[in-house]
């Protein structure tokens, strides 16, 4: 079957059955999938409980409800067929949304897999694959493209091109047209562009070598300084989101100039930031992707997702 067969036969399921119990795994993505699945599923009409675990073993097993409920493993559970088998669950009533390294039972009445793995998109995740599962049932769900976008981005799907591609890009223009997502494309390569202070966030930066600023909070201030970007006020330093478009460009220009006249690499100084217009600069954690992404990841750790 094809990848977007197998998103169908999954809408299908769902459509059939009148109650869901989704199990999932507790970062970033597995609560951003959950979140596209409860949402995509009440406005079916059908009703969802969720369990939350931290991996599938045999102890974790015993969470899954003993019900004639649809059960749907996100973000979990292509890897643990074999177990879920040997639990008996029935592979017609069962769906596992996933993107990691499948492990298929051989078995006449095989599980309901959607993993994009398998058709061999690298680069989404879970809450990518949920969501195109929710987009299958119901086009109204486009709305749900954010929470995709914060799962895709909490298991770096972007790191490596330094902006989503492939499917995790088609979810990407769904939020943009939906008016949900800003595309800052090509943006400096820096975290916390919502709430750190812009010398931390160029002092960190995970991809940049800056000579003079890189892990040196204090020199990085002196950096701005001496191109003329200046604190707010006394000990306030604007956050990157906020800079003029000049400004920004300053900023750019300038390291560009301080690592090329130290011989460094440039290659990975620009990548692509994902914001949510729709979220006020009150509640700046929640304003980009990267940044809700680590804050869902904390809700995880602390199992208060």
């Amino acid at each position: 079957m094809s990848f977007l067969e197998d998103i169908r036969a999954a809408a299908d399921a769902v459509r059939s059955c009148g109650e869901v119990s989704v199990i999932s795994h507790i970062d970033a993505d597995g609560i951003s999938s959950e979140a596209i699945l409860a949402m995509a599923l009440s406005r079916e009409g059908i009703h969802v409980s969720t369990t939350f675990v931290r991996q599938l073993d045999p102890l974790t097993l015993d969470q899954i409800p003993d019900d004639s409920s649809l059960k749907i493993f996100s973000d979990l559970g292509s890897g643990q067929q074999q177990m879920l088998m040997e639990k008996g669950l029935d592979p017609s009533k069962t769906i596992i949304i996933d993107h990691h390294v499948s492990q298929p039972v051989d078995s006449k009445d095989p599980f309901i897999e959607v993993n994009c793995l398998n058709h061999g998109h690298e680069k989404m995740s879970a809450a990518g694959v949920s969501y195109l599962v929710a987009r299958e049932l119901d086009s109204i769900n486009t709305d749900l493209a954010k929470l995709a976008i914060i799962g895709n981005i909490g298991d770096m799907m972007d790191r490596e091109h330094l902006r989503l591609i492939g499917p995790a890009r088609e979810i990407l223009q769904d939020g943009i047209r939906h008016g949900t997502v800003e595309l800052w494309e090509r943006d400096l390569n820096i975290y916390g562009i919502s709430t750190r202070p812009l010398p931390q966030s160029l002092a960190y930066s995970d991809d940049m070598e800056i000579p003079g600023v890189s892990r040196d909070i204090d020199g990085a201030g002196k950096f701005l300084e001496r191109i003329g970007i200046v604190p707010l006020k006394p000990n306030k330093w604007p956050v990157w989101e906020n800079l003029l478009f000049d400004q920004k460009q300053q900023v750019c220009s300038a390291v560009i100039e301080q690592m090329v006249a130290h011989g460094k690499d440039t290659s990975r100084l620009f990548s692509d930031h994902y914001l949510f217009p729709d979220e006020d600069k009150y509640h700046a954690p929640l304003r980009n992707a990267s940044e809700f992404a680590t804050m869902l990841n904390s809700c995880g750790r602390w199992q208060r997702p």
